[in-house]
Formats: structure tokens, C-alpha cells, sequence
């Protein structure tokens, strides 16, 4: 009989609690006594606007929370972005190897050794590299002016002393740079690293115009490597902002500096960032350089490959 007693009561309060909704309450204090079991609604004055606060949560339990999901806009891809790009040195070994030309040469090797200048380190006059920052070619060249006038400003120099003459000599403001103890301010000088004026270029994205005048004009050597055994064609390709004229103009001049690799075993397009890998593709298939570079490579026996 208790068990059936507890067993009513059990069901009767899970009853009531499914009954009782948002705004109901026990029974206040002062309530009549017949009312003892009775529970009634409080008539509470609420805002117009709290219905609308209210969370799905929050809400009876006879009406489901309503789930609701944001559609984000898609982003839109452009059909160049979708298409894998191919890293420029892949695509250059690929190209080569088709050629039966091999497609890089080993620092240490006996070619490297005869290809290069000794190296060498010195000194860059500031006056120099401002210069050359700017591309000031008027300024370049007046240092080009005073490197010629070096080999016979000796001369000079002492039939000025003899005659007392002025005219068609050097100026006395310009006589220390001309002199044996200023060589920094020879074009061909280079820094603490190993690098000559085209290295420094290269890497800056100089103008065509002065890489042109450095080689042809100033006679700066191309073949020189760093303290690391990077090339200018590698300070080139290193550059986040490539100057593609440049890279043409060096690849023109010196076709085997592709193959070369530095002191960490690495040729120039391997440091190419790959950021840049899709204009780098884009420029090596639009002005054709590896085919114009496998025509000057094929000549040289020691780069075919064998079989």
C-alpha cells in the first residue's frame, strides 16, 4: 500500500511540473487554506518588448528552439589562382634535361674554378653606392673618368709640378682619388663580402641602363662570386620585387650561371620566393629564355649529359 501510495505521488508531481510554463509560481503568502494545493498564474505587468528579448532557451518547452544559419558569401577564386604553378626550377631542370643538358654544376667543381675571378674583398666608397642607388649614370661615369686618368695621373701630376700648368689637369680636389691609395673608388672594387658593383645592383633591381654601363662601359667583371658563392644572377633571383630585365639582360651575357650552385648547393632559381614562382613561369615562357639558353648551352661539350 505505501509503495503504491509513493509510486501515485511520484507521477502526480512529474504531472505538474510538465504543467508549470514561464510566468507561474508557487502560491504567495496569505493564501486562503482551501487553495493549499492549488498553484494559479501571477498577473505580472511585463514590457511590450520582453517577448522579443526572450532566447529560443528561454522559452516554454512545448515550442521547439529555432536554429537558424548565416550563408556566408563564397569567396570567389580567379581561374589563374586555381591552376597549380610550377616552380621555376623544376621547370628549367625539366626543360634541360629534355636537351640532354645538365641542369646545374657543382660548386666545388673544376669548372666553377676556371669560370670565376679569384675572390677577392676590399672597399665601396659611400659616394660610390649612392650613386649607384640612384642610378646616377652622369656620377657613375665621372668615376669611370677618374679610373682612366689613374694609369697616366702619375704623369700628369709631375709635368704639372715642372710647368707650373694648370690647364687640361686633373683638379687638386680630385688627385687623392686618383691616386693608388684610394682604390675603393674603382668600379670594379669590391665589398666585405665579396660582392662588385653588379652583385649590389642585381639585388636592388637597378635600372638596365647601369647594369649595362657596368658591363660594358666600366668593364665590371659578371663572373664573380660572394664570400658565399652566390652570383649576381642569385642575388637577382633572391629579390622579392624582380627586375626581369635584369634577369634577362644577366642570363643573356652569361647563359651558364643557371647551372651554378653556391656554397650551399643551391643554383639561382632555387631561391627564387615562392610568392614570385608564378610571374618568374609566366616570364621564362613569354620571352622563351630557356630555349635561347639551351642554344648557347649545347655548345659547350662538359654540359651534355651522357647516353
Amino acid at each position: 500500500m505505501l509503495t503504491m501510495t509513493m509510486n501515485m505521488n511520484m507521477s502526480i508531481n512529474k504531472r505538474s511540473v510538465d504543467r508549470i510554463s514561464i510566468g507561474c509560481s508557487k502560491e504567495t503568502e496569505g493564501q486562503s487554506p482551501n487553495s493549499k494545493n492549488k498553484t494559479r498564474k501571477l498577473n505580472v505587468s511585463l514590457p511590450h518588448n520582453f517577448a522579443s528579448s526572450l532566447t529560443p532557451i528561454s522559452l516554454s518547452s512545448s515550442v521547439p528552439p529555432t536554429i537558424r544559419f548565416m550563408t556566408l558569401p563564397r569567396r570567389c577564386a580567379s581561374p589563374e589562382s586555381m591552376i597549380p604553378v610550377l616552380s621555376p626550377c623544376t621547370y628549367m631542370t625539366i626543360s634541360l634535361k629534355n636537351k640532354k643538358i645538365k641542369p646545374r654544376i657543382d660548386s666545388f667543381s673544376l669548372e666553377q674554378a676556371l669560370y670565376f675571378e679569384p675572390y677577392q674583398e676590399s672597399e665601396i666608397k659611400i659616394e660610390l653606392l649612392k650613386a649607384l642607388r640612384s642610378s646616377n649614370l652622369d656620377e657613375l661615369r665621372s668615376f669611370q673618368v677618374w679610373n682612366k686618368n689613374q694609369e697616366i695621373g702619375g704623369d700628369k701630376v709631375e709635368q704639372q709640378d715642372d710647368k707650373g700648368k694648370d690647364e687640361d689637369t686633373i683638379d687638386d680636389d680630385n688627385k687623392s682619388f686618383l691616386t693608388e691609395e684610394n682604390p675603393s673608388f674603382q668600379l670594379q672594387a669590391r665589398n666585405q663580402f665579396g660582392e662588385n658593383l653588379l652583385h649590389l645592383a642585381c639585388r636592388m633591381g637597378i635600372s638596365r641602363d647601369v647594369l649595362d654601363f657596368l658591363l660594358e662601359d666600366a668593364k665590371v667583371p659578371l663572373n664573380v662570386r660572394d664570400r658565399f658563392g652566390r652570383t649576381p644572377l642569385h642575388n637577382s633571383c633572391m629579390s622579392a620585387l624582380p627586375n626581369f630585365d635584369n634577369i634577362d639582360f644577366v642570363i643573356m651575357h652569361a647563359p651558364r650561371m643557371l647551372l651554378f650552385e653556391d656554397d650551399n648547393g643551391k643554383i639561382p632559381f632555387e631561391l627564387i620566393p615562392q610568392r614570385c614562382f608564378e610571374r618568374w613561369t609566366r616570364f621564362l615562357s613569354e620571352k622563351n629564355i630557356l630555349q635561347r639558353v639551351s642554344t648557347e648551352l649545347v655548345k659547350h661539350d662538359g654540359l651534355l649529359l651522357k647516353g
